[in-house]
């Protein structure tokens, strides 16, 4: 037999072999080895399976050899290596000369040497390599699952959806949620360390399968954005859902960032903002994942928004709790149709015609109006894309409400629904395992199903339109050197180099030369201290506004000059500008992401920036699909005069990304507050440049 085909060196060989060796193999199943064998076994894995160990001559009723080098030449596509970390290296080696297309490694304490050798190993001999620090992978559709360890549910089935993660405890989360939902699973891989084949290499995978029409990924760090743009890009091009879980959201590094914009954006925020940028759905709850598959699922594939919404409740007040979550997410609750409202006074007692229509009072004297209702409003697809039905926890006595939501849900009509039931244990038994018993997923509870409806409604109407992304080439996403601060005026000399707009005004550095320029302004000036001893100005104390007569700046600027000589810094100005009105202020920054490199941020500004934190953050190059995108996914894009003067905010968030572009020696950017005035002028009230300064060699 001929070793692995090059065409079958790559992600084929790892999830579809036609053969595999356990090198490592045992019958004790609490080991990667003994699981691994196990699993293959039981999940009927069609292939050959080859039970590798010195010590065994049979293993779990398969033949055992003491190495691969006892097997012929290329019999083996995919080795499982299940040994310690001492032989991974020379195993790894005998597997490669054996002719396998891929290899998973279990291992997680590989020294750095051992991790180089591995690598080299796979990059020259085209052999793709799982992990180290894997539990290896399931494929339910080939009933091919060479996991170590047993970790599926007895109720998870073959499906069309694709799972990958870093970690294995986290896939096998993710996948264990999704059989309520009645999801199953084509495949799930735990990447591990990602020494070769990462979770970019398997979404684009994914992307070519036409049998998969889901891929969740779980992202703990992003090391190729470029692979992963691309690979999110061409998934849902071809009509995929992409759900992405960003992990390790925190802000953890903000500290050693100066700007104020470098701790709003946080660790995580320009990965998720480019993974929605590419067009995934971006969670941070690990519980909706698979309530948004089996949403999708209940909605036909030419679905492009969930505007109109109708909610039978039981509960009034949960109606009023779903309605808000709705309304939040941009599903509007419309008025019944004219024939629903007749329809409901003819045949429900003491049931307002509202939207939510609670039902609560008329299933006291007819449990069965239930039924009736959903029917009703499941017919009515001129005006409603979804039906929600709230059913609130009734005790078994009232099993006969759960047989008529199930009979409402199950029949075949045009509107879908989902239906959401809140179990409580000892309660409704009986009631959510009749549900249970039919094919539709059953959601936890009303509101969480209005938080699915309402992320998916928005998801939907943001990938209507994607924008460009450009990430080809080098992302310089550190470098070399120590940051330093520009004072104020330095970082505005700099920044007007962008295009960007200041107020008139000056620097002075002397007290009384403040009035004079005060006074040739005219009007109230703003003064601004730029010492290189102060960060922050306005809480300590290095600015003044609304100033209108030359006593006042002088005292004012030989106030600041006098702060700053006292703390050592003798070279400080004060700036004299014109004060401006700022009907709405804007935050435009920049930050240096490790993994995307330079990035164009855009959100709120003034004194709510870092409150609330409420930034858009794209990596440079930007053109202008991408500065309006970044607009329709800011809570500006929501604002009157940004709607009216969007143009002049797009030309500056590209002016700002392609001035970045050129200057290599820039960290961060904060122009914050950036005024936009009533008729779209854009002001850069304050401004501060953090620069990385190579010291010079003595």
């Amino acid at each position: 037999m001929s070793p692995t085909p090059p065409e079958r060196r790559g992600i084929d060989a790892l999830l579809r072999p036609s053969s595999v060796a356990v090198v490592g193999a045992t019958a004790e199943e609490t080991k990667f080895g003994g699981a691994a064998l196990r699993n293959l076994v039981d999940f009927g894995f069609s292939g050959t399976i080859h039970p590798v160990n010195p010590s065994h001559s049979t293993i779990a009723g398969l033949p055992c050899v003491a190495s691969l080098s006892d097997l012929p030449p290329g019999s083996v596509e995919l080795a499982v290596m299940a040994v310690p970390s001492r032989f991974v290296v020379q195993e790894c080696q005998a597997a490669v000369a054996h002719g396998v297309g891929a290899i998973i490694v279990f291992a997680s304490d590989l020294p750095p040497e051992d991790l180089a050798e591995l690598r080299e190993l796979a990059t020259t001999s085209g052999v793709r390599l799982l992990g180290p620090n894997t539990s290896g992978l399931s494929n339910l559709r080939d009933r091919f699952v060479p996991r170590g360890a047993k970790t599926h549910s007895r109720n998870l089935g073959p499906g069309n959806v694709a799972v990958f993660a870093q970690s294995g405890g986290l896939s096998a989360t993710i996948t264990n949620l999704l059989p309520p939902y009645g999801v199953g699973l084509a495949y799930t891989v735990s990447v591990g360390q990602q020494l070769d084949v990462d979770l970019w290499d398997l979404t684009d995978h994914a992307a070519g399968d036409d049998d998969i029409d889901t891929i969740v990924v779980a992202v703990e760090d992003v090391t190729r954005p470029d692979a992963m743009v691309a690979a999110v890009r061409r998934a849902v091009t071809t009509g995929k859902l992409v759900v992405a879980l960003r992990l390790g959201r925190t802000a953890s590094g903000a500290a050693a960032v100066a700007t104020h914009t470098g701790a709003i954006v946080g660790d995580a925020g320009p990965s998720l903002d480019l993974l929605a940028a590419a067009g995934a759905l971006v969670v941070d709850d690990i519980d909706m994942i698979a309530a948004l598959i089996g949403l999708r699922n209940l909605l036909p594939p030419t679905v492009r928004g969930l505007d109109r919404v109708a909610v039978m409740t039981t509960s009034g007040a949960e109606g009023a709790l779903i309605a808000d979550v709705l309304h939040d997410g941009g599903c509007a609750l419309l008025p019944l149709p004219d024939e629903s409202q007749a329809w409901v006074g003819a045949n429900l007692r003491m049931v307002p015609p509202t939207n939510p229509l609670d039902t609560g009072g008329a299933i006291v004297t007819d449990q069965r109006s239930i039924a009736e209702t959903l029917t009703h409003l499941r017919t009515l697809d001129r005006d409603i894309d979804l039906v929600l039905a709230n059913i609130t926890a009734f005790a078994d006595n009232y099993e006969f409400v759960y047989e008529c939501a199930h009979d409402g849900a199950s029949a075949d009509l045009p509107v879908p629904i989902v239906l959401a039931a809140r179990h409580v244990e000892g309660l409704n038994d009986k009631g959510i395992a009749h549900l249970r018993q039919g094919a539709f997923p059953r959601f936890r509870s009303g509101p969480f199903a209005a938080r699915v409806i309402a992320r998916y409604n928005t998801w939907l109407r943001a990938s209507t339109t994607l924008p460009g992304l450009h990430l080809s080439g080098s992302r310089p996403g550190v470098t070399t050197g120590a940051p330093v601060t520009l004072p104020y005026w330095q970082s505005r000399l700099r920044l007007a180099s962008a295009g960007l707009g200041f107020p008139a005004g000056d620097v002075v550095d002397d007290a009384t030369l403040a009035g004079k320029v005060a006074a040739d302004i005219g009007g109230p000036v703003a003064l601004k201290l730029s010492s290189t001893t102060l960060n922050h100005k306005t809480l300590g104390g290095g600015v003044a506004l609304g100033l209108t007569d030359a006593e006042a700046v002088t005292s004012a600027a030989e106030r600041m000059l006098s702060m700053a000589r006292d703390n050592g810094d003798a070279s400080a100005v004060v700036s004299v500008e014109a004060m401006m009105p700022a009907p709405v202020e804007l935050l435009l920054g920049a930050v240096r992401d490790p993994a995307l490199g330079p990035c164009v941020v855009l959100g709120l500004g003034g004194s709510v920036a870092e409150a609330l934190a409420e930034v858009v953050t794209l990596p440079i190059p930007l053109e202008r699909d991408a500065a309006a995108w970044m607009l329709d996914h800011s809570a500006l894009g929501r604002m009157p005069l940004v709607t009216a003067h969007r143009g002049a905010i797009e030309d500056a968030v590209v002016a700002l990304a392609s001035w970045l572009d050129h200057h290599d020696d820039v960290v961060s950017v904060d122009i914050n507050p950036l005024a936009l005035s009533l008729d779209g002028t854009l002001t850069a009230l304050d401004a501060r440049v953090v620069l990385h300064v190579v010291p010079e060699e003595r």
